[in-house]
């Protein structure tokens, strides 16, 4: 960002199919109706001028097929003030004389730059921009002010069309006990402080790179910032003043800390795209407090989390059993009402010390507060705790889509809730070796389990606890496929159109193991399986679902030496055994022709991942995300009893397609019998009206297959509902 232009970075679809371009208006709400800056072939970088200085202006990328159409929104809202540059060159030899005007006159310390930023806030500009050219400074305890940019990665020149932080890095240098900077709002403009092209490291010694001023905090964005090595936390983001603001965080990293790679408290909204967390001895990013806010001209305020296409990795020690991303939901001291978006989106969560994710309601005894979370096209692996916990206590919906959760130490997807009954939805995902179960649901206290499981299009493999249970009460699985799986699904599940199978040949995976066997403990080069294995010596191996290779040299009943030791795995864990000759061991779910699951689902539609109506892999991210119709609430709850003529009430995430709504889509069964219902739909809630004679004697289910919402999008997996009589 500089005078009257601003410089965008990106990176370009991975699939030809797709095109981007960048958006730039001075507005928010209206960015994506400007005109599209189009970059050209194969460039990352788009450069608009003709900007008016000292204004507010809004930068997106969108994207669209490369047939043409409508550009949507992909990545993060930024924020740019174009502006003269203050220079910084630790190299200046400016003296007296510098002023930071010109490249000559540079400061020779970033002190000099940030106090110049600010001083031309108070002299009545709208923002500052504070370039620094490439080399290494002593960074301790900058006054950050909203409205002021801070650029790193300039060569000599300190050209903006050559700028690139990565071949000319800015580094800053942390010292003993002290913080690199603190973002605060002592103008009260409105902006946010932003970081741009910098890496901060802590040596060790340094405690935190990033701090807010807790009394006086502002919206914050970090774009390319590499944070390491700090002997507290990467970031610390502290609000006590209950008004929002936000935190963005684009193509960041914030690893090798000793404590959290983010830590958070307080009312934020927090967007983080493409952004690494690893290695942390505490969480990855980890919310204490995710809250919205109650200082409102009308309260409903929305406390947002989206993650997006970002790695959380080997964080936690022994001691500390850290998650990779942790969030506590929790209402404000003084609670009104609101809800919690909580978007998880292309994420890889990865042999963490506890959970990949952990996503907690702590807002269970404030009614007027619920939630809306999603997490999708993401993948959690050979974590030491759940793949994915979620503690669901309060008001609100979940959808699992597309995930896929594998060799974690105990869980796939482990739901706990004991209060606020609700519905959780998991669609076209893949649960394989995990320690215990596939997905767990209960309590915890026994018996008083409040959240309805219901799982369509997913596939249950070799858990070596069991695949589906759900302990405290009825749960549903649809179209699903349980392979090598023993006690597939518990007594309280309700199965239409599953099929098992135990042979690769019959349930015929394009590519697939043949064997799934429980590593209890390593030595080196030896692992001991919880039971003797089947395969040979010919078999293509891995461990942990890590894509690399291994050989056996030796099989001797449960004990298995590989020809090399592993770099990377901890026990206990997962072993998966292909077929001799298997050209790799990547994973590939489709089913080949005669496979015992085609066309034998719900209603006749394929079974697995596969046979949903959006049919894709499990935790493979798509470059435009897909349209979804899922079902969010069913009233009366599913863990009541309903009355004999009580209507049902779903409420769905879109307005639906009455006529969608027919005897062929939504089928009341008891058993193998119809029950004949009534329908009626208003926006986003069907009804379905008890028969004439009541509901009967009974349990009985609810198929929803082929529903459609108004703007054509379909639902998402084809659901059974399970009713108590």
């Amino acid at each position: 960002m500089g005078s009257g232009a601003l410089r965008a970075y990106f990176t370009p679809p991975s699939d030809a199919a797709f095109e981007v371009a960048v958006f730039v208006s001075t507005s928010e709400s209206g960015i994506f109706q400007s005109t599209p800056q189009v970059p050209l072939g194969g460039a990352t970088s788009v450069t608009v001028n003709a900007l008016t200085n000292d204004t507010h202006y809004f930068v997106g990328l969108g994207i669209r097929p490369t047939t043409g159409g409508t550009y949507v929104q992909t990545g993060p809202k930024l924020t740019a003030i174009p502006a003269p540059p203050i220079y910084v060159d630790a190299a200046s030899s400016a003296g007296g004389a510098a002023d930071g005007l010109t490249p000559a006159t540079a400061f020779p310390t970033l002190f000099g730059g940030v106090l110049t930023g600010f001083a031309n806030l108070l002299n009545g500009s709208v923002g500052a921009n504070v370039w620094i050219r490439e080399g290494t400074y002593d960074a301790a305890n900058l006054p950050i002010a909203s409205g002021v940019s801070l650029f790193g990665g300039f060569d000599a020149n300190f050209d903006l069309a050559t700028r690139d932080p990565i071949a000319t890095p800015t580094v800053w240098n942390v010292g003993p006990g002290q913080k690199a900077l603190e973002c605060g709002s002592p103008v009260d403009n409105g902006w946010a402080a932003t970081l741009d092209g910098i890496r901060i490291t802590g040596n060790g010694v340094g405690q935190i790179a990033v701090d807010t001023n807790q009394t006086d905090p502002c919206s914050i964005e970090m774009r390319s910032v590499v944070i390491t090595d700090m002997a507290d936390r990467g970031i610390r983001l502290r609000n006590l003043v209950g008004l929002s603001y936000d935190v963005t965080l684009t193509n960041c990293q914030s690893s090798r800390n000793g404590a959290d790679g983010l830590n958070g408290s307080g009312v934020f909204d927090y967007h983080i795209f493409n952004s690494v967390f690893a290695a942390n001895e505490q969480e990855g990013l980890d919310l204490n407090a995710l809250v919205p806010t109650t200082i409102l001209p009308t309260n409903g305020d929305i406390a947002t989390l989206e993650v997006t296409s970002s790695r959380f990795f080997g964080n936690g020690t022994t001691v500390n059993l850290a998650s990779g991303l942790r969030a506590a939901l929790t209402a404000p001291l003084a609670p009104t009402d609101g809800l919690y978006a909580v978007r998880i989106r292309g994420c890889a969560f990865e042999r963490n010390k506890g959970p990949g994710i952990f996503l907690d309601h702590d807002y269970e005894l404030s009614p007027n507060y619920s939630s809306n979370i999603q997490i999708r096209e993401s993948f959690s692996r050979a974590n030491g705790g759940a793949g994915v916990h979620l503690d669901l206590d309060g008001l609100g919906s979940a959808l699992v889509e597309r995930v896929l959760s594998t060799g974690n130490g105990t869980h796939g997807l482990f739901v706990t809730c004991e209060t606020a009954a609700g519905l959780l939805s998991v669609t076209s995902s893949a649960f394989v070796g995990n320690s215990e179960f596939g997905v767990r649901a209960e309590g915890p206290p026994a018996g008083i389990g409040n959240r309805s499981v219901v799982l369509t299009h997913c596939l249950l493999a070799s858990n070596f606890g069991g695949g589906l249970s759900s302990r405290d009460l009825a749960a549903a699985a649809s179209s699903t496929i349980a392979y090598q799986q023993t006690t597939a699904f518990d007594a309280n599940t309700i199965q239409v159109g599953n099929v098992s199978a135990s042979d690769l040949a019959t349930i015929a995976f394009a590519s697939a193991p043949e064997e799934y066997c429980h590593v209890l403990a390593r030595s080196g080069a030896t692992l001991t399986l919880s039971t003797p294995t089947g395969f040979s010596t010919a078999g293509v191996l891995e461990l942990g679902d890590d894509t690399n290779e291994l050989a056996a040299a030796t099989i001797a009943g449960s004990t298995v030496t590989l020809t090399a030791a592993p770099a990377d795995f901890d026990a206990p864990g997962l072993l998966a055994a292909f077929p001799p000759g298997s050209a790799d061991v990547n994973e590939d779910y489709q089913l080949l022709a005669g496979s015992t699951a085609l066309a034998t689902g719900m209603n006749g539609a394929d079974a697995g991942p596969f046979g949903s109506p959006l049919a894709a892999a499990p935790g493979v991210t798509e470059e435009k995300p897909a349209e979804l119709l899922s079902a969010l609430t069913v009233t009366p709850a599913l863990s009541t009893t309903i009355g004999s003529n009580q209507a049902l009430v779903i409420a769905f995430s879109k307005t639906l397609n009455g006529a969608s709504a027919n005897a062929g889509t939504v089928r009341a069964l008891r058993g193998a019998n119809t029950l004949n219902v009534t329908l009626q739909t208003s926006g986003a809630q069907l009804t379905i009206n008890a028969p004439g004679g009541g509901w009967g004697a009974g349990d009985f289910r609810i198929e929803l297959d082929g529903l459609a919402a108004s703007d054509g999008t379909v639902l998402s997996g084809a659901l059974a509902l399970p009713f108590q009589r």
